[in-house]
């Protein structure tokens, strides 16, 4: 059966039909309206499903929902699977779901999916309903919970608890009655009320004085069980009405007053009962004494102020608000009239925020009459006086945009306008400062004000602004023109973007602002900035109107600028069409336009200067005099591949010509080619002389290359050549020493013996010094193969082999867990032998000795550092650290050979790194080292 949808005979065709439902799946915004093909990609998204879960529709249209609308524990189920089933199979699927927007927040959705079937009735996707339904499954959950949180509270009574309707029947009971009158619940309710007592008529009389005063206050009854037994009582009772304030029925409680220890009950159950009652209050209560102490608060007071109630009892009432001495008054005159209603007081949490609440208190008395303290209640109205606020704003926005609306509608130059629009925005709306500026487009791409009104004093002129993607163009004004899109500054004086111009604006008084692009074909041209003197200044609705004005304001500029550019553009054309010949006349290169007919309908003085007359004529006829076209012109390539064409010519004339050919059409739809020919006859040239050169530079190269390969082994050659030769001899004069200590040491004075010894020491420290030398000399030679391996594996294991050297030290070690790096793994390992070993030398003599190897970030770079507790050394000397043979220390003090920093200097330069040392005087010292990123290794 066929249903009509719409008026036929007013969307007649079917694309006025597929428009009007198409503005109807657009105009909604409470309901997500999403099309899918089978397979589940988007095929649409309207503004409802923008808004509900973030995302533009071009984020989304072409994508699978399952990674954009379902949460994760959802697809893996295969939950979106089902249900596309089930609606197929069924016709329809609806039901509850959790969704998830593009921020990654989570909602409940009330979801309806229903094939979409063409015009055989085969299915070719779907279309998904969606409405966010959580704050009303939160709701359902919170009315759920105070009803069963109502029915505890009278579960939880040891009294008979009772309500009764209008006609005094029984509407509800609590187990309590059922327990006093032995009858079930579902018995009691719809009886008369007055049938269980042994005096139906006082009974009767009781319930019927609550509607006529209002309450009834221990009134005494006897109560009649099913078995016979009777239970006096006091009845307590009061009216309770609807939220509208019509009386729905009385709310009795019968009080048990035969036994004392019944009584007892019944009191601990009352004061649990009103403990209940203030607790489940959304209100801060209180109760102060006539001192004005805190005796007592319930779990909103705690919320509101931060602070425990055990902190907050015994402590002064008025130290928790913002004004206290106003505070104070107010509990004074409820003990001198009994009473205040909606007192204004400002309420503040111990972390600084501040709660707007109107105060209610009354006094309260004891079992004598006589006033105990009092009790008052806090109401938060700070979401109303927001409203307020922004109710505020709204109409100083409207005031602002009808008055700027009349200025724009009587513009007729545009300085003017934009200088009445700051104006009356100051003025007239009452904002503190208003200027409008252009963006520029040089290359620091200012921002020039044009116009200003308020609190200026120089501040704009000062400010410096522009609209590139720097410090002083990431504040409002700068992001603003450079997106198109209006930026807010809520709050200056925490907004860090606005640190350049925070301490200029708070001088004059600014504390927020918006900003306003100025838009024209999409572009902002300049901007309006609006500033007012106070924070959070710039409501959703004040923004909305501002910025409908913004577009208004850009709108009118556009208009005025198009009428005087119209009489600018007629006066000048004659002017650039000429300046535009005598520019292509002054250019080095000819200039020509070509027709498909091979005329040429214009050419520069530089082409006519070197090929002669050619306007009105064809190419082939002036250039080489031929009668008929050339069989191939490259010229004419782009009119057949519509694509520039650049090649190089040998004219006429003997010269080399680049040229380029462009294809076009004129604004009369004729088809041209324009070829532009630059004369390279001097470049080819002097490109020819300089491939000579280098050919030339880089034999000298080869050939230089080759002498320092031969001096290098020559070197290497003297090195192993010198090692030897001193080593033979400083092996024999040790040796001899030795024998000479061994054998002759009876016949040796003991200065004799004294000076072999230093002799034997002294050859020693020369065997070293050849060593370290050698050493020094190979890091610069050997093989270099960098390589991702971890320094501290290294540096542990050398650590291990001093500790084993010399057992008796005891040295506390502190390498990193992990010290990646990309280096030479070999001449590393010398690297930090070296630094470990300095550092493991020079703490000999402390008895706490520590080293740490570890690594730091400075400026970006990772820093590995050597650091010890040993001597340390002299600043001032620091610049020898690194020489060869350069020694801070005598040998006697602490051996070596002054060549192993200068190796590790070597080596750190060699991988492109940097290394440096700080110390003092017997506070130990630090070596840094840097080494480039490579591809870092663990």
């Amino acid at each position: 059966m066929h249903t009509e949808l719409f008026d036929s005979t007013i969307l007649g065709t079917a694309e006025q039909a597929l428009d009007f439902i198409g503005n109807i799946l657009e105009s909604s915004t409470e309901y997500s309206i999403i099309g899918e093909d089978l397979d589940g990609r988007i095929l649409l998204w309207n503004e409802g499903a923008r808004r509900l879960y973030g995302y533009e529709p071009a984020e989304v249209v072409g994508r699978a929902n399952t990674s954009i609308l379902h949460v994760a524990e959802d697809v893996r189920a295969g939950k979106h699977q089902e249900i596309m089933t089930a609606a197929l199979r069924d016709g329809k699927w609806e039901g509850m779901v959790t969704r998830q927007r593009k921020d990654g927040s989570r909602f409940t959705a009330s979801v309806v999916v229903n094939p979409r079937r063409d015009s055989t009735g085969r299915p070719i996707g779907y279309l998904l309903i969606s409405k966010d339904i959580t704050a009303e499954v939160r709701l359902t959950a919170e009315l759920k919970a105070a009803q069963f949180y109502a029915r505890s509270l009278i579960e939880v009574s040891l009294d008979p608890l009772v309500t009764i309707s209008a006609e005094g029947k029984i509407t509800d009971v609590n187990q309590a009655t059922e327990l006093v009158t032995g009858i079930p619940r579902q018995r009691l309710i719809g009886t008369d009320f007055s049938n269980y007592f042994t005096e139906p008529k006082r009974a009767r009389d009781g319930y019927q004085q609550v509607f006529s005063q209002g309450f009834v206050r221990d009134y005494p009854l006897a109560l009649r069980h099913a078995s016979g037994r009777v239970t006096d009582v006091l009845y307590n009772a009061a009216l309770y009405k609807d939220d509208k304030g019509r009386v729905l029925g009385v709310f009795a409680a019968a009080r048990d007053v035969t036994q004392r220890k019944l009584a007892e009950e019944l009191q601990r159950a009352s004061s649990a009962y009103a403990r209940s009652l203030i607790e489940a209050s959304l209100d801060p209560l209180v109760t102060i004494s006539a001192e004005g102490k805190i005796t007592d608060v319930n779990e909103a007071s705690v919320q509101a102020t931060g602070v425990p109630r055990e902190q907050l009892v015994g402590t002064d009432f008025s130290n928790y608000f913002t004004a206290p001495d106003k505070a104070r008054a107010g509990y004074e005159q409820v003990f001198r009239e009994g009473a205040v209603r909606d007192y204004p007081l400002e309420l503040r949490h111990r972390d600084g925020r501040v709660q707007s609440v109107l105060y209610n208190a009354s006094i309260f008395k004891d079992e004598r009459g006589e006033a105990s303290g009092v009790f008052a209640a806090a109401r938060d109205i700070t979401a109303r006086r927001r409203t307020e606020v922004e109710l505020s704003r709204v109409n100083r926005a409207l005031r602002a945009t009808t008055a700027c609306n009349q200025a724009l509608v009587h513009a007729t130059d545009e300085a003017a306008l934009l200088h009445e629009i700051c104006r009356v925005l100051v003025d007239e709306a009452g904002y503190r400062m208003a200027w409008v500026g252009f963006a520029e487009d040089d290359a620091a791409k200012t921002v020039r004000p044009v116009a200003v009104a308020g609190h200026d004093d120089g501040y704009v002129a000062a400010a410096r602004i522009n609209w590139a993607d720097n410090e002083l163009g990431g504040g409002p004004t700068g992001r603003a023109i450079r997106t198109g899109q209006p930026a807010i500054c809520q709050d200056m004086l925490a907004d860090p973007r606005f640190a350049p111009w925070r301490e200029a604006a708070l001088a004059r008084g600014l504390a927020s602002s918006i900003v306003l692009p100025l838009l024209h074909e999409g572009r902002a041209f300049g901007a309006l900035s609006i500033y007012a003197g106070e924070p959070e200044a710039f409501g959703e609705q004040e923004a909305k109107w501002l910025l409908q004005f913004g577009e208004d304001l850009a709108f009118g500029v556009a208009a005025l600028r198009e009428r005087a550019g119209r009489r600018r553009a007629e006066a000048a054309l004659r002017e650039s069409e000429q300046r535009f010949h005598d520019v292509l006349d002054l250019l080095p290169a000819y200039v020509v336009l070509l027709t498909p007919g091979y005329h040429v309908p214009f050419a520069n003085r530089f082409f006519e200067e070197r090929f002669g007359q050619a306007r009105g004529r064809r190419c082939y006829e002036y250039l080489f005099n031929r009668t008929e076209p050339c069989t191939i012109c490259e010229s004419f390539k782009p009119f057949d591949t519509r694509a520039p064409h650049r090649w190089e010519w040998l004219g006429p004339d003997g010269h080399n010509y680049d040229i380029s050919d462009f294809p076009f059409t004129d604004a009369n739809g004729a088809k041209l080619i324009l070829e532009m020919g630059i004369d390279i006859t001097e470049t080819k040239k002097a490109r020819a002389e300089i491939l000579r050169l280098n050919t030339d530079l880089e034999q000298r190269v080869r050939e230089r290359t080759a002498e320092l390969e031969a001096v290098n082994r020559e070197l290497e050659a003297f090195a192993y050549s010198v090692s030897h030769d001193l080593r033979a001899p400083l092996r024999s004069i040790d040796g001899f020493g030795r024998i000479l200590l061994r054998d002759e040491v009876s016949t040796l004075s003991d200065r004799g013996r004294e000076n072999l010894t230093r002799i034997r020491a002294a050859t020693q420290r020369m065997a070293a010094l050849i060593d370290d030398l050698l050493r020094l000399s190979r890091t610069a030679r050997c093989e270099f193969r960098r390589m991702p391996f971890d320094l501290a594996v290294v540096a542990r294991a050398i650590a291990a082999e001093f500790d084993a050297a010399e057992p008796t030290r005891h040295v506390a070690w502190r390498i990193a867990p992990a010290l990646p790096a990309c280096a030479d793994a070999t001449l590393m390992r010398l690297v930090l032998e070296n630094l470990l070993g300095n550092a493991w030398k020079f703490t000999a003599r402390n008895a706490d000795a520590q080293i740490e190897f570890s690594v730091g970030e400075q400026d970006g770079e990772r820093v590995f550092c050597v650091r010890d507790n040993g001597a340390g050394f002299d600043m001032a000397y620091a610049d020898k650290l690194f020489g060869v043979f350069q020694r801070l220390h005598s040998a006697d003090e602490f051996p070596g050979t002054g060549i192993g920093l200068a190796t590790v200097q070597r080596i750190v330069h060699r991988h492109g790194g940097r290394v440096w040392a700080e110390s003092a005087v017997g506070a130990g010292a630090r070596f840094y080292f840097t080494l480039p990123e490579g591809e870092i290794g663990t």
